[in-house]
């Protein structure tokens, strides 16, 4: 019942569904097979499981026939416990389980980058991407790594000008981006003390609420604790001076080709200065 797969490191599955005969299957990779799995487990009660691991070569010729043999269920007898249902379910979760053990074994390993590549970075966003310079350099622990990859190619073609961090891209392969990408989104960000408790007050009714002048709410776009939703980067534990820089670039430039700069522009627009610099300090305590 399975259909095979060119992909490298993708699964199959189908599950026959309603009458004899009638089948849906479902085509996707590794990661989305463990998703799917992990959430819809409990959920298949009463339908039969197959799975083809197309690409294990040792597995291409197995027959296409559940892991088990369906049998109808016999009337209860009276006085006898019915252990119908509790069979079925275990039988289901094993199937499921299994499925995902091997999607999990499908996944390609993430390299850890190599000293002499973190080291390019940890001079000036710290060895565990927590900047030591606060005052000139973001934090990039914690940080999305689909974002991390972005900004590292954007600064490596020039869609965000900086001469010093395209210097770095342009010496960086795509895979080692993805390495740096996953091993900063991994560590734990540390966020500032706090400094100033009413202008930290006031740049939180601007996160929450926003602007006098009809700028939007912060975190209607990177989630209520500034810690980011696709495609929104996490702003919470970012030095004070470094968004405040970061606005008022948006603000002042003339236009971007990027839409989510775009759309930051239109917000940075109706910040007051006292607006900026209250919810940068703010966003720096916040864990």
């Amino acid at each position: 019942m399975g259909v095979r797969s060119a992909s490298k490191s993708s699964i199959v599955t189908a599950f026959p569904y309603g009458t004899a005969g009638s089948t849906w299957s479902i085509h996707v990779s590794g990661p989305v097979a463990m998703a799917f799995c992990g959430r819809f487990t409990d959920l298949f009660i009463d339908v039969p499981f197959y799975t083809c691991f197309s690409t294990i070569p040792k597995y291409k010729c197995l027959p296409r026939k559940p892991f088990y043999t369906r049998v109808l269920p016999k009337p209860p007898v009276p006085g006898e416990k019915d252990t119908t249902m509790h069979t079925t379910i275990f039988r289901h979760r094993t199937s499921a389980a299994l499925a995902l053990t091997l999607a999990v074994l499908a996944l390609p390993a993430l390299a850890v980058p190599s000293t002499a590549l973190l080291q390019r970075c940890a001079a000036c966003h710290g060895a565990n991407g927590n900047t030591a310079a606060a005052a000139l350099y973001p934090n990039l622990a914690g940080q999305s790594a689909a974002y991390i990859e972005l900004q590292l190619t954007n600064f490596r073609n020039g869609e965000r000008p900086h001469a010093q961090m395209r210097a770095v891209a342009e010496q960086l392969t795509a895979p080692e981006m993805r390495e740096l990408a996953a091993f900063y989104a991994a560590q734990q960000a540390k966020p500032q003390p706090p400094t100033d408790a009413a202008m930290e007050r006031q740049g939180r009714h601007v996160f929450e609420h926003g602007s006098a002048n009809g700028a939007p709410a912060c975190a209607s776009c990177h989630g209520p604790k500034g810690h980011g939703q696709a495609p929104f980067p996490r702003i919470a534990s970012q030095p004070a001076g470094y968004t405040l820089e970061q606005l008022k670039v948006y603000r002042d430039a003339p236009r971007f080709n990027n839409p989510l700069a775009t759309a930051m522009k239109q917000v940075a627009v109706k910040l007051s200065d006292a607006d900026m610099r209250a919810v940068s300090a703010y966003l720096a305590t916040v864990r």
